[in-house]
């Protein structure tokens, strides 16, 4: 990965130029442009790349973010949204418990697909332990997220 961060002074002075407003999308293109993405010529030139814009990217949207108090959201295939003001609050929340879903369902996959007939007696009363809690667990979540999502939900 490149020292050279003359590219984020020149993304930062586009995006300004370009008088992106709340919602407005920023394209894969207009992004691969900005951030001085390197044109790579081989296989491994292209994979030496695709970590590149990956760091570039994290580091602008993190200067959007953290001075900007800009944040934006991933719009598949299409680049990413800027996401307004008073949206911003729901964008955290769902992001968060897109998490919280995806660790979980990890976490009993992995518990659910165990080689508990080899295990001692005592992994797997541990094992069953930890199936117990995180089952509990998961209906805490549940109902804590419908607590947390219900101000980000239209009335009805």
């Amino acid at each position: 990965m490149s020292k050279d961060t003359t590219w984020m002074e020149g993304a930062i002075a586009a995006f300004d130029r370009e008088g992106f407003k709340d919602g407005d999308l920023i394209s894969h293109e207009w992004l691969d442009w900005a951030l001085d993405m390197p044109a790579p010529a081989t296989v491994a030139e292209y994979e030496k790349a695709r970590w590149e814009e990956r760091s570039r990217l994290k580091s602008f949207f993190t200067y959007l973010m953290e001075e900007r108090c800009i944040v934006v959201a991933n719009v598949w295939g299409e680049g990413y949204r800027i996401v307004p003001p008073d949206d911003q609050a729901g964008f955290a929340i769902h992001a968060l418990t897109r998490v919280i879903n995806k660790s979980l369902s990890k976490t009993q996959r992995i518990l659910a697909h165990a080689r508990f007939d080899e295990m001692s007696d005592e992994g797997a009363r541990r094992h069953v332990d930890a199936q117990a809690r995180v089952a509990g667990f998961q209906q805490l979540m549940n109902r804590q997220q419908k607590r947390l999502t219900l101000p980000f939900h239209p009335a009805e």
